[in-house]
């Protein structure tokens, strides 16, 4: 029987590195997800060299895509002229957009500290909570234990190094029990003090979150976007990833009860320290655009809401048109206005390239791509995976300031573009009502993944950017497929 079992993991492990060499291969150069921590550094700063603006693209940009190392060197405070604004990068030219949008900010992963034998950061223990404000100790854990194990115990680091300066966050070992794994992470807040922070990986989104709190029995996704405000930067979900990846960095424990009751009701907690430590809203805010609202068509459907019953009928109340059937819903997804120059250019090839091994689609390959949004750099996150689903993963300033909870601290309200490409079925439900007299090609249906979600994909299909990306970059299911030799 052990032989069997060893036989039967050895077979599922060839096959998962089968698929993520044809994914790389076949496609794009990326990050592997099995690759040690201390080969991040180099890979994360792996760009694409892009064609000169006046040649076509390659007939199969999928095959033809150069890759080439970049120095360390990210852009510098104020390099665009003046200082930077908070938050987000100060306005720029396109060609310099295009430019800044090729820089990818540094991270640093290193081992651990200590001896060769790889003695662990533990020189300190927090007081009697794990919440007491102290800015003097910068390596220490939780003093934490389930069943016997120093479940808070800080094995990893990750700098970043932006036009804010560097900030670094510090780790414990992945943390497996239930139905998701989590993570506890050390940042410095606000005043200045180190708090613990939550993260998981989510089911739906499929990847890392930073919850700012466990609140009415769900981890807390933010105010306004639950796919984007707690979504961690880039280079914080590249070292998750890997480290999931890593036995030694996955600790399994009997419950995480005790891991979640600390994140537990935060904002309203009756304990001082630990309301002190919800800092979420003083940290992470949408962008302003100054009463301009240059989103407003997208952000009219948020995701989670916008394909319920609930939120038609409060959208009748307040006066907007309601979209209450999947009719609707194509028509609005193929008639939105898109600010100017916030498209991005896809006859160049992406800036960077890295795999994510989204929890129910599998390793997926994103793409990064400059673009332009009320004059400030920006990058599109586009994902695919195997069976040639497409969805934008997120949208973010180049530059932007990282917060204590590892997220962006301006993050962009994108609204309906950056829907998950798989949804709880019981926010989809408008998407299976039709006009009968309007019945729409079978294609443009939801499709059932599995008991719990949807996939709404080919209605995402629907969205200008996504059409254009499928189009320049033969990115169509079909094309993605025979790449992947499916």
């Amino acid at each position: 029987m052990k032989f069997s079992r060893f036989i039967g993991t050895l077979a599922s492990t060839i096959a998962v590195s089968i698929f993520a060499f044809l994914l790389v291969v076949g496609c794009d150069h990326a990050v592997a997800p099995h690759e040690p921590l201390v080969d991040i550094e180099r890979k994360v700063q792996t760009v694409k060299r892009r064609p000169p603006a006046e040649s076509a693209p390659p007939a199969n940009p999928i095959w033809h895509e150069e890759t080439i190392l970049k120095g360390n060197a990210g852009p510098s405070k104020g390099s665009h002229g003046g200082p930077e604004k908070p938050g987000y990068a100060p306005k720029v030219s396109p060609a310099e957009a295009d430019e800044a949008a090729a820089t990818t900010v540094r991270t640093t992963v290193r081992p651990k500290a200590g001896t060769a034998s790889g003695t662990a950061y533990h020189d300190a223990t927090l007081a009697s909570t794990p919440f007491v404000a102290s800015s003097s100790f910068t390596k220490s854990a939780l003093a934490l234990k389930i069943d016997g194990l120093d479940v808070g115990k800080v094995v990893d680091l990750v700098e970043i190094e932006g036009w804010s300066g560097k900030k670094t966050f510090y780790f414990s070992k992945i943390l497996r029990a239930g139905k998701r794994p989590l993570i506890i992470m050390y940042a410095q807040g606000p005043a200045g003090e180190w708090v613990p922070r939550l993260l998981y990986k989510s089911n739906s989104d499929g990847g890392w979150r930073s919850t700012p709190q466990y609140a009415g029995g769900i981890f807390s996704k933010g105010k306004y976007h639950y796919t984007q405000e707690t979504k961690p930067v880039e280079q914080i979900l590249l070292f998750l990833e890997a480290m999931e990846k890593i036995p030694g960095k996955v600790l399994n424990i009997g419950s995480d009860r005790e891991v979640i009751a600390l994140f537990t009701d935060l904002e309203k907690n009756t304990d001082p320290a630990k309301k002190a430590a919800y800092t979420f809203e003083k940290e992470v805010h949408p962008y302003d655009d100054g009463g301009r609202h240059l989103l407003r068509e997208f952000q009219l459907c948020p995701p989670g809401d916008c394909f319920q019953q609930e939120w038609a009928d409060d959208a009748r109340k307040h006066g907007h048109i309601p979209y209450e059937n999947l009719n609707d819903f194509i028509a609005l997804f193929d008639h939105l206005t898109y600010p100017a120059g916030f498209i991005p250019d896809f006859t160049k090839n992406p800036l960077r390239t890295y795999i994510i091994d989204h929890t129910l689609l599998g390793f997926s390959l994103v793409g990064v791509y400059g673009a332009l949004f009320d004059g400030h750099p920006v990058e599109w996150h586009i994902a695919f995976d195997r069976e040639g689903r497409v969805w934008v993963e997120r949208i973010n300033f180049i530059g932007a300031s990282v917060s204590s909870y590892g997220t962006y601290r301006t993050w962009i309200d994108s609204g309906l573009i950056t829907n998950k490409p798989l949804d709880y079925r019981s926010q989809t439900k408008l998407l299976w009502k039709y006009r009968a007299s309007q019945k729409p090609p079978e294609k443009d249906f939801p499709e059932a993944f599995d008991t719990t979600y949807d996939d709404i994909t080919a209605l995402l299909d629907h969205l200008k950017v996504i059409i254009e990306f499928r189009l320049l970059r033969h990115r169509s299911r079909e094309e993605i497929k025979a790449a992947l030799g499916k």
